[in-house]
């Protein structure tokens, strides 16, 4: 009993957090992003998405590490708060700089035409950053339910907004790329904004600039994490990029891919969820060994589960489901479902244990776990995307995400001596036999 009232604080947040976005990332994802490519179109959607990926990929540097090693930093030292804070504050200000800088680059020597929709892009990723920032604290402060309600405040912005210009096209003027991405940043805004308030609320000096020495200090520390997000990110995000770039056609093709990345990313954004709240609960109670392999063993069922049984039913449906999501039902569209809806169970597996592994101080194994298989996949797409396209791509993803996924478990459970029960792989393989019998009688 004196176990579950330790860890129901954790629960009820989190569950909290679990009703809130199924009710809207559904929407967003189903409702807003895909109808948006549906009227724009796959080469216009496609040029976005591969846009995105590129200052997705550069989003390292606008962080440095700084919002992960501030969140686990202060979940361990509370007190230090008001001083971690500012310095993080201030130093992202610089670091907004250096992105907008480093990103122009790359696009210049890419060959990147669309200046302004990038401009759009890298002012939304500025704001993703100072948000996540803020988020960081509150959930560092164990402010769980507030940390909730910022994950789906921009988003229920965005679906209020685009759904008024998709349903009435004529008196709105319709949905363009450009609107959409402006309309992402004004959700953005308000959600930075209600940050503030809340930060406000628990300490007003929170957000005072600050830089000395010991800002120095606090990037060399957060350096692994800002080569270990650069990484992740890579192996998770540069094949979209890549796509656009070394294909004929690429917008098209891009597009394409993103209609079955879409997917994957909208399945996977749980996770992205359970690892915001699982990294500052370990980080604080790591010392009670008991409760904290509870709550990552239960984390891991609810990420795992899904994640085995979504994977096979997009392989026994992905037409169907091309079908009734996209306008273009482009054919090759179906293939990329597949095929990419496999690193779902991966997925699970890395967000658990990969944050498992940052919040109990070895975030130096795990970057360099993340830098070996980015590197794989990267080399390995830039022969295999030009030859086999989307369908190359999506294989590489599967393969190098489930070998990355084999190797934090395993060193997750080596470092931190957690157990890894053989009876939790019976069952998953059990529940994956049951999931293709069901699947495969109702396609016949």
């Amino acid at each position: 009993m004196k176990l579950f009232d330790h860890v129901k604080p954790f629960f009820s947040s989190l569950l909290l957090l679990v009703i809130l976005n199924l009710i809207i990332k559904p929407l967003w994802v189903f409702g807003i992003d895909r109808q948006v490519q549906n009227v724009t179109g796959l080469e216009a959607y496609g040029n976005y998405f591969a846009l995105l990926n590129l200052c997705m990929m550069m989003q390292f540097l606008l962080d440095l590490g700084i919002t992960p090693y501030f969140n686990r930093k202060f979940s361990a030292e509370p007190n230090n708060v008001k001083m971690l804070a500012s310095q993080a504050f201030t130093i992202k200000l610089l670091l907004s700089l250096l992105f907008t800088l480093v990103v122009m680059l790359v696009a210049f020597f890419t060959g990147v035409a669309n200046w302004s929709l990038l401009g759009m892009l890298m002012v939304m990723q500025v704001l993703t950053t100072f948000l996540l920032l803020f988020r960081a604290y509150l959930s560092g402060a164990q402010q769980f339910n507030q940390d909730a309600w910022l994950s789906v405040t921009d988003k229920i912005f965005v679906i209020v907004a685009t759904g008024w210009l998709l349903l009435w096209p004529g008196m709105s003027g319709g949905v363009t790329i450009n609107r959409f991405v402006m309309i992402q940043i004004g959700g953005m805004v308000l959600s930075v904004g209600l940050a503030i308030f809340f930060l406000y609320r628990h300490r007003k000096d929170i957000l005072m600039v600050r830089l000395n020495i010991d800002s120095g200090i606090i990037l060399k520390s957060s350096l692994p994490f800002a080569l270990n997000i650069f990484f992740m990110t890579a192996l998770f995000r540069a094949d979209g990029f890549m796509v656009e770039r070394l294909v004929e056609n690429g917008d098209y093709h891009a597009g394409v891919y993103a209609s079955a990345f879409r997917l994957t990313d909208a399945v996977n954004m749980m996770g992205f969820l359970v690892a915001g709240f699982l990294l500052p609960y370990i980080s604080r109670n790591w010392q009670n060994k008991a409760a904290s392999e509870l709550v990552l063993r239960v984390c891991l069922y609810f990420l795992l589960v899904p994640a085995i049984v979504i994977a096979t039913a997009g392989w026994f449906l992905a037409d169907e489901i091309n079908n009734l999501l996209y306008h273009a039902r482009a054919p090759e569209a179906s293939v990329v479902i597949r095929i990419l809806l496999l690193c779902l169970p991966a997925l699970a597996v890395i967000q658990v244990y990969g944050t498992h592994l940052t919040a109990t101080g070895h975030i130096k194994t795990f970057l360099g776990i993340s830098a070996f298989f980015a590197l794989l996949n990267i080399s390995l797409n830039v022969f295999i995307i030009p030859a086999f396209g989307n369908e190359g791509a999506a294989w590489t993803a599967v393969a190098t995400q489930s070998l990355f996924a084999a190797g934090v478990a395993y060193i997750a459970a080596r470092k931190t001596k957690i157990r890894l029960p053989m009876t939790d792989a019976f069952l998953y393989l059990t529940l994956l036999l049951i999931s293709i019998l069901i699947f495969k009688w109702l396609i016949l």
